[in-house]
Order: structure tokens, then C-alpha cells, then sequence
């Protein structure tokens, strides 16, 4: 069948595939989502962060310039907050629509890989399956499907361009003009999601088409394609930067224009790390396919086979981006996030070639599993011993009992694999959906048992909620030598951000509002100070008060000392 060919009627055995897939697909998406919904709030500092700068925008009713703390904010496009925004406009103004955005790009994605798998191997009607569901079981893929985060949007948007280039490249030429339509609308999507880095994905494909495409492309009319294509992502893109750059200023201009891409390409103000950090995280972002022995057979089998134009393809996608992110400054284990569909897209086609062993396990990765489960048992005695944050020591019984039934699914049927959960057996005795159903229970049922211990260590909205009944009283609200990143200001629904106060302003602060209140940072040990504040509550590894003009006389001296910086181990806990 030639590449650019359609089938109008799937095969009875491609249906029942899609039926399963559809099915297992919908039971560990429940899964996932519910355990993160019902266990948790918004986290910080990125997600309160965001959602409180799609707040600020709505409150303003500026729908062109995001705004946080009261000042234009440059750090990342709108697509999320105008995503955001929309549910809004339906839903009212609620956490749970923001915290969907992720989970349904997330199905967006996998039914993108599910297509491209279908047009790169028609040959081969397992790999979309395959990919489709190694792809969601990803445990970066899982734990970022249920963030308030622009990584999965962004990976859309990257798995849209792919199929576009596939398209205009392998297309009849007639046709090929909807492949760069597709390519023109990734590159403008993605700018609008997270700025240029969606051309570290495409860039490298559009200019190694010669190795990949699976004939010989034309390329004057390649180029003209590329270009046009190009432009007409940018003019996507510059409808909005255009007016919000006039509106926001000189500085916010060159901040979207330039200063947050060369900042972090060059030298990162932030996350910066060095060259190879990306190597040691790797196994914790695809896990459990790393720790998987058939996984590696079937890679092996791949590079020693034949290499068609879809494995070229996926090479030269992951082998060009991981360079380009290993090269820039600032790195995070989330950029890998839109190079997973590749993986997972690649796996599956060696597994086409070398299938899993009736009976096989995995070994490597339920053993992982049941060690997290063992550690998460012995937490109440370790967690104390090695200074870890106090919260850890709670972690749920649960928990435990999830991460060892998916260590028993892991391996296999001899492995008592009847014990994991009816809804998560849909395919007891098959990798990889096996595997894939023991890291879905793992990842969310550790996930769920973390935010539930932590409980309220994470959680912005009880101090939030009682920042928002004091300025819906008319009282004015100060933040003292503190960022607080936006955190509180969706959770109180606040109208007007805290004003930023230094520590030795504080009592002229108070003097000018003699009926406001302020919130203070503390170390979490000084038990008394907080017991004497207003108000107060353990939040990231500290303790936020809430103290008011008669109780300043008492604080005058912490102020001249100011609250402290906020140190590595407060931001981790």
C-alpha cells in the first residue's frame, strides 16, 4: 500500500485492536486522573503560578498581556491561560477545568502517535498500540498528564508538525500543501505554548529530510514549502506578540522577542545544569521501559535490522533534539517529555520485530517497584533518621500495597498477577500492556499517597482561602521579604496581588494600614513565633504566618533580620 494511501475500512482484527486499546487507554486515564484530582490541589510553585496568572488576566479582563503580581508577566506564552480562559467561559471559574487542560492533551497526544504510527508502518498494525500505550505509561508522561504545565501541550503540538513533515514529504503532490498547513500550524501552536523550542524538534527534521523520507524529495519545492511553512507559523505567533509586546512595554517586548529565548539557550537564569545531566535522569523519565529486558532485545533487533524511512525518521527526531536540550543551559527532566512519543513510537516498531516471550516478565522494573513499596512501608523508621521533610513519615500503608501489586503485575502471570486490581487486568498476560498496567497503578497510587501524606504541605489554598476572606473584609495584605510566585492568588480568588514589603518597611507598612495584615515567612522549628501569629500553616519545608499591627511591636526585632533566603531543602520539601 503506498504511503500516502488512506484505508476506507479497517480490518475486523484492527478494530478489536482499537477496541482494547480504546478501552485500557480509558481505565488507566481514570486511573491517573482521578487519584490526581481527588488527592491533591494545584501544586507549587508552576502550577499555582500559572493558574494564578490566567486568574489575574480574567480578573483584568486582558486577554492579550498575562499578567502576575500586577506587572506583565514574560516568562511563557498564552495558549495554557487562554485554554484556561475558555473553560472558564463555560464551567465558571473552577480549579478542576485548568487541571484537565494536561489530561486531554495528553489523549490528544496519544492519538496522534496512533495515527503517525499507522501512516509510518501500515505493514505493521500492532506498533500504534504498542506505542500508544508505552507512551502513557511513561512515568514523566504519567506524573506530567496530570500538571497544569505547557510540556504535553507542547508535545501535541511537536507530534502535529512530525506528521505534517511525514506528509509533505511522502505525500502525492497535490497533497503535500495540508502537510505544511500542519507544519505552519504546530510551529505557530507552538510558539504560543512555550515559545522557539518547538523548533528544536521540527528544525532538525525539516533540514534532514534527505536521510529520513522515504523518497527523493524535491528540494527547491522542499524549501519552498519549509519557508512558507515557517512564516506562516510565525505570523500565527506574531498576531499575539505583536499587540501584547505594544502593550506591555519595552521591556516585556524584548523580553518575548529575545530575552527568555537567549537566556535560556546561552546561560540560564534558571534550572541551569550542565551538559550530561539528562543522562542520569533518563531511566526515571522512561521509566519502566528502561528496566525492561525485552525492551533491549527488541532495540537490538531494530539497529540490527533493516532501517526504513519511519525509523530514520524517529533517529534523527530523537538523536538532534536530545543533543540541542543537552546543549542548552537550563534543563529540565519535562523538555524530554515531547521526545517520549518517539521513544515509545520506536520501541514499538522493534517489538514488531523481536515480540516479548509468552511468559516473559520483567524482572528489573517490578523489582524497582517493590523496593519503593518496601521503603514506603519502613518510612515512619527511616524518615526521621535521615532528616527528610516530617510529612514523609506518613506516607499511606496503601501507597506500599499498590507499588507491590504492580511490582506482582510486572512480572507477569507466574507472578501472581491476578492480584492487581480488576480494572488495571485488561490484558493480564501480554506485554507490554501488562507492564504498562503495573506502571500506571505504581506511579498514581505513589503519587496519590505522597500528596496525601504531605497534606496540607502543598496545598495553597487554606492560607490562600483566609487571605481572600480578609480582602474581601476591605483589609490590605502585604507579603514580607517573600515570593510567593502568585501561589495564594487563585486559591483566595484574590483582586489585587500582595504588595511586596522588606522586612525593615514593615512598620511604616503597618502605619499606613494600621488595620492590615501581613505574611511571614519562619523556620518551621520557631513553634512558638508561629503559635503567637494570626495565623498559620507548614507550607514547602516552612512556616507562612499571618501577623497584624498590634502583634508588630513583638516582631520589630525578626524584621531587622528579615525572614531568612529560602533554602534548597525548603523548596524541596
Amino acid at each position: 500500500m503506498p504511503v500516502h494511501a488512506v484505508p476506507t475500512l479497517l480490518p475486523m482484527p484492527r478494530v478489536a485492536a482499537d477496541r482494547r486499546l480504546a478501552l485500557w487507554l480509558a481505565t488507566a486515564w481514570a486511573l491517573a486522573v482521578g487519584a490526581s484530582l481527588a488527592t491533591r490541589s494545584l501544586a507549587p510553585l508552576d502550577e499555582t503560578r500559572y493558574v494564578a496568572v490566567a486568574w489575574q488576566m480574567w480578573q483584568r479582563g486582558d486577554f492579550v498581556l498575562p499578567w502576575l503580581a500586577g506587572a506583565p508577566y514574560s516568562h511563557k506564552p498564552p495558549l495554557l491561560f487562554w485554554l484556561i480562559h475558555a473553560g472558564w467561559a463555560v464551567f465558571g471559574v473552577v480549579e478542576w477545568w485548568p487541571r484537565l487542560i494536561s489530561p486531554l492533551a495528553s489523549l490528544a497526544a496519544i492519538g496522534l502517535v496512533v495515527r503517525l504510527a499507522g501512516r509510518l508502518w501500515p505493514d505493521d498494525a500492532g506498533v500504534p498500540a504498542r506505542a500508544a500505550v508505552m507512551l502513557f505509561a511513561s512515568a514523566l508522561w504519567l506524573l506530567m498528564s496530570t500538571a497544569t504545565m505547557f510540556d504535553i501541550l507542547l508535545a501535541v503540538f511537536v507530534l502535529l508538525g512530525v506528521a505534517g513533515l511525514w506528509s509533505a514529504a511522502t505525500a502525492l503532490p497535490a497533497a503535500r500543501h495540508r502537510g505544511w498547513a500542519l507544519v505552519a500550524l504546530a510551529i505557530g501552536g507552538g510558539l504560543l505554548t512555550k515559545g522557539p523550542v518547538v523548533l528544536l524538534h521540527l528544525l532538525p527534521l525539516m533540514l534532514s529530510v534527505r536521510w529520513w523520507a522515504p523518497a527523493r524529495v524535491d528540494g527547491a519545492r522542499w524549501s519552498v514549502g519549509l519557508a512558507a511553512a515557517i512564516a506562516a507559523g510565525a505570523a500565527i505567533a506574531l498576531a499575539w506578540a505583536a499587540p501584547a509586546g505594544m502593550r506591555g512595554g519595552e521591556a516585556y517586548r524584548d523580553a518575548i522577542l529575545w530575552g527568555q529565548t537567549s537566556g535560556r539557550l546561552v546561560e540560564a537564569f534558571a534550572h541551569a545544569r550542565p551538559w550530561w545531566w539528562y543522562l542520569p535522569v533518563l531511566p526515571a523519565v522512561a521509566f519502566p521501559w528502561l528496566l525492561w529486558p525485552a525492551g533491549w532485545r527488541a532495540g537490538r533487533a531494530l539497529a540490527a535490522g533493516p532501517r526504513d524511512a519511519g525509523v530514520r525518521l524517529l533517529v534523527a527526531w530523537i538523536g538532534s533534539t536530545f543533543v540541542a536540550l543537552s546543549l542548552i543551559s537550563g534543563k529540565q527532566a519535562q523538555y524530554l517529555l515531547p521526545l517520549l512519543p518517539a521513544a515509545a513510537l520506536l520501541l514499538a516498531r522493534g517489538l514488531g520485530r523481536c515480540p516479548p516471550r509468552q511468559g516473559q516478565g520483567a524482572w528489573p522494573a517490578a523489582a524497582s517497584m517493590a523496593l519503593v513499596g518496601v521503603a514506603v512501608l519502613g518510612a515512619p523508621a527511616w524518615a526521621g533518621r535521615v532528616g527528610a521533610a516530617p510529612w514523609l513519615s506518613g506516607l499511606p500503608w496503601w501507597a506500599a500495597v499498590a507499588a507491590l501489586a504492580a511490582a506482582l503485575l510486572a512480572l507477569g502471570e507466574r507472578g501472581a498477577a491476578r492480584l492487581a486490581p480488576p480494572a488495571l487486568r485488561v490484558f493480564p498476560a501480554r506485554a507490554p500492556w501488562r507492564l504498562a498496567s503495573a506502571a500506571v497503578l505504581f506511579v498514581a497510587g505513589l503519587q496519590a499517597g505522597v500528596f496525601v501524606a504531605a497534606g496540607t504541605a502543598y496545598d495553597a489554598r487554606p492560607m490562600g482561602e483566609r487571605l481572600g476572606t480578609l480582602q474581601r473584609a476591605g483589609v490590605a495584605l502585604a507579603r514580607v521579604g517573600l515570593d510567593d510566585h502568585g501561589s495564594f492568588d487563585f486559591a483566595g480568588r484574590l483582586r489585587v496581588p500582595l504588595a511586596a514589603v522588606e522586612p525593615t518597611g514593615l512598620g511604616a507598612w503597618f502605619q499606613a494600614h494600621p488595620d492590615g495584615v501581613a505574611l511571614w515567612r519562619l523556620p518551621p522549628q520557631d513553634d512558638d513565633a508561629g503559635r503567637a501569629a494570626r495565623a498559620r500553616q507548614f507550607w514547602r519545608g516552612q512556616m507562612l504566618v499571618l501577623i497584624d499591627a498590634t502583634q508588630w511591636p513583638a516582631w520589630a526585632d525578626r524584621a531587622a533580620a528579615g525572614p531568612g533566603p529560602e533554602t534548597a531543602r525548603q523548596r524541596l520539601r
